[in-house]
């Protein structure tokens, strides 16, 4: 049980780093808006610290809170774009910090990213600009055998499964989780896909193709839902724990920067693939033109609060 915990902490992690909201980059326009918090707290995790879990999220229009996220989990937030979008320094996936922001009063929710913003430009002195690169990207496609999920019929939607008896639940920029002795549950962001690990395993369930696609941006690659497939659906598997030890979903599952550059399987997306197939999916690499937020400075250290 002990080797499935950590095989899900390292998922988690992946997940809270490198999954966030769909959407393009923020225009130079909207940049330009003079919007900023009333005050922002800023802190350095302790590198002590680095390896625990994060502390809670929060982001509404009374408080935004990062506690103990990466700098690039506030850079996703702020320009509304995922990591693969995002060409940095490295250490933006891995250095953590303490954020606490207070908006001004009558600021609405949609005005905080710019806010995020404004705050990585005088706090870390970030600049950036966007620019379109080809890049490689999976596709999820129909596998040749069929697909092997059912269509649900239409009806409103199941709530989402409640989290297990005394766990301590916190939110992430993704969604929540939930921990409890023995056992984990994460909820990505509007409830559609959950994972829920225990001694057996780790558990899928979702109801799109699309929230496979959001769940597996943890390859590092953008991932297209391909399948022309429109409608909900029954979407569980399982996930033994002889398949999180395979090389492929090891370099997948680990934290960005721990033990040192990973060693390259044959094919990077095998874990995704061996999951996929599962459903009667599969995955190919193509390669497409990707909008990009490239970071042309930023500061490791935040001016002083």
């Amino acid at each position: 049980m002990e080797a499935v915990l950590k095989a899900g902490l390292l998922f988690v992690s992946r997940v809270f780093y490198r999954v966030l909201a769909i959407g393009t980059i923020s225009s130079a326009a909207a940049m330009a808006q003079p919007l900023a918090f009333e005050v922002a707290v800023i802190r350095a995790v302790a590198p002590t610290a680095q390896s625990g879990l994060p502390g809670g999220f929060s982001m509404d229009a009374a408080r935004v809170r990062f506690g103990g996220f990466p700098l690039q989990s506030v850079i996703l937030r702020a320009y509304n774009v995922k990591p693969f979008q995002v060409s940095g320094p490295a250490w933006l996936a891995t250095e953590r910090f303490d954020i606490e922001a207070k908006p001004p009063a009558g600021a609405t929710e949609a005005q905080l990213p710019l806010m995020l913003q404004a705050l990585l430009a005088d706090r870390f002195k970030m600049s950036a600009h966007q620019e379109n690169r080809e890049q490689s990207v999976y596709a999820i496609v129909v596998d040749k055998g069929g697909l092997k999920i059912k269509e649900k019929t239409p009806g409103p939607a199941a709530p989402p499964a409640p989290p297990p008896a005394g766990a301590t639940v916190f939110g992430t920029p993704t969604g929540q989780m939930a921990v409890t002795k023995g056992e984990m549950m994460f909820t990505l962001a509007g409830g559609d896909l959950t994972m829920h690990i225990t001694d057996k395993g780790v558990h899928f369930e979702a109801s799109k193709i699309s929230s496979l696609a959001e769940f597996f941006a943890g390859t590092g690659r953008a991932v297209e839902d391909k399948t022309n497939l429109k409608g909900s659906y029954q979407i569980e598997f399982d996930v033994s724990d002889e398949e999180m030890d395979d090389p492929a979903a090891a370099n997948l599952l680990a934290p960005p920067g721990a033990n040192g550059p990973p060693e390259a399987p044959t094919d990077p997306a095998a874990f995704f693939r061996t999951v996929l197939k599962k459903l009667g999916l599969n995955v190919e690499s193509r390669k497409d033109q990707i909008e990009m937020l490239v970071i042309d400075h930023i500061e490791k250290t935040p001016t002083e609060n």
